[in-house]
């Protein structure tokens, strides 16, 4: 991995002990000089066949500020389900291609991932480390003025931050 870009992240995970599917939840999200990748992961409680969730959206970084994904519901592009000694599955968005067969399952986990969103106090709770991502460059640098300084992540104060509810969101 020589000649990969930096990247930058911020994670979430919750323990979902109110759940009667889901053990907890995690949510990342990544930039780098090209993207800017939002993922849910969701670790079920009973895995019988599958044992994780993924939905994930990808923005390009140059289209919009990590921060802007906060405030927006960006749909689902990817969503992989990992089975238990098996292989995954995984469905992507492709463009050009005719996907309407799959549209009501993208509609239903770009949903769940807005919802989720929700729950989990997204758009409080990541604003200062939000504003830390879209003030830096992938590689720590800051991006305006002449100076070059590195820049170190603030942790928001998680003592203040409103805490979720435990009990999953449902899709609609």
């Amino acid at each position: 991995m020589e000649k990969a870009e930096p990247a930058r992240y911020l994670r979430l995970r919750r323990e979902l002990s109110n759940s009667s599917e889901f053990d907890n939840v995690q949510y990342s999200l990544s930039t780098d000089a090209t993207d800017t990748h939002e993922t849910l992961v969701l670790k079920l409680k009973d895995p019988k066949d599958i044992l994780l969730v993924s939905l994930e959206d990808k923005v390009s970084s140059s289209a919009s500020s990590p921060l802007s994904l906060l405030d927006v519901d960006t749909p689902v592009t990817h969503i992989k389900l990992e089975r238990f000694g098996k292989p995954s599955l995984v469905l992507a968005r492709c463009e050009g291609s005719d996907q309407t067969a799959f549209a009501p399952m993208f509609k239903q986990a770009s949903q769940i991932f807005a919802n989720y969103r929700k729950s989990l106090g997204l758009r409080g709770m990541f604003r200062n480390d939000m504003n830390w991502l879209a003030t830096s460059g992938a590689n720590g640098t800051q991006k305006s003025g002449a100076k070059t300084e590195k820049l170190s992540p603030k942790s928001s104060n998680p003592g203040k931050a409103k805490q979720p509810k435990s009990e999953p969101p449902k899709a609609n």
